[in-house]
């Protein structure tokens, strides 16, 4: 089995309640997009998507 860590994070409650019920409609928990998210970003080193107006 794989050594797992634990990722503590502080994100704003609204933005946290709107995410989770989001993703709830599409059968998937926070935790999960999370993972994928920082998965996606390791395979293509670099984020997802373009930032714009920093």
């Amino acid at each position: 089995m794989e050594e797992m860590d634990v990722l503590e994070i502080e994100i704003d409650k609204e933005l946290k309640e709107q995410a989770e019920a989001l993703l709830q409609k599409i059968g998937m928990d926070l935790e999960t997009a999370i993972i994928l998210f920082i998965e996606e970003c390791v395979r293509i080193h670099g984020l997802p998507f373009e930032l714009n107006d920093l």
